[in-house]
């Protein structure tokens, strides 16, 4: 329904951009471009994404059986990379590998298959290893001893409140990757377990911060006073 005229739609509103050379690939279904465009979007944050399933069906309107047969078609055509962390039990993990499908968007024009191919080696070199080098997560940094493994899970067992665990995983990951004169993850868990041991702090039995909150406030610094019952004993 036309109400007052007409818009000029470029510019003017915020979503997801199937690029040109994309849209033009015949063996891709539309579905799958979709995707990518959503997938791309998240990358505002970083070379790698990580949507749940769910959140993807619900913002490309799609079932979650049709997103991971799309993923699956991304995947085989060279678009995207996955990584699972089935073990750590989260979202996977999304690359996107350079293609030589990119050439004619990068230069504005489609060039031989030949000469396309040779100024894609020249302009994007990289190959996967020297990609992890300039983009690392942090799972590789910390195989390789840059930065230390992550303990979150240990923490995670210790906390006694199990809510929000992806939340909880992002705040450890933000505090972990600051730079202290101590080793922060191991007084992170001895301060849960000294916690644990006191009433005013997480031995509480009626309420209890989520894990997210509690690392977020730096609660891990709070100091446990003794009670009169521990000068009793």
């Amino acid at each position: 329904m036309n109400i007052s005229g007409y818009i000029n739609p470029h510019g003017l509103f915020c979503g997801s951009m199937v690029p040109n050379w994309l849209l033009s690939r015949k063996e891709v279904s539309n579905g799958a471009k979709l995707l990518y465009a959503r997938l791309a979007q998240y990358a505002n944050m970083g070379p790698e994404v990580y949507p749940k399933i769910e959140t993807l069906s619900k913002e490309v309107g799609l079932c979650e059986r049709q997103i991971r047969t799309y993923l699956d078609e991304l995947e085989k055509h060279g678009l995207i990379e996955k990584q699972i962390r089935r073990e750590q039990r989260l979202p996977n993990l999304y690359f996107f590998p350079f293609h030589l499908w990119m050439e004619s968007g990068i230069t504005g024009r489609i060039l031989p298959e030949g000469v396309a191919e040779s100024c894609l080696s020249k302009r994007m070199s990289l190959n996967k290893k020297e990609y992890k080098e300039k983009n690392p997560s942090s799972e590789n940094l910390a195989l390789e001893g840059i930065i230390p493994q992550s303990r979150f899970e240990e923490f995670w067992l210790l906390y006694p409140r199990k809510d929000c665990k992806c939340n909880a995983n992002k705040a450890w990951e933000k505090i972990t990757k600051k730079k202290f004169k101590y080793d922060v993850q191991q007084y992170i868990l001895d301060s849960v377990k000294n916690q644990l041991t006191s009433p005013n702090h997480l031995g509480k039995k009626d309420f209890l911060p989520h894990a997210a909150t509690w690392l977020n406030q730096e609660r891990w610094l709070d100091e446990v006073q003794a009670t009169f019952e521990d000068f009793v004993k």
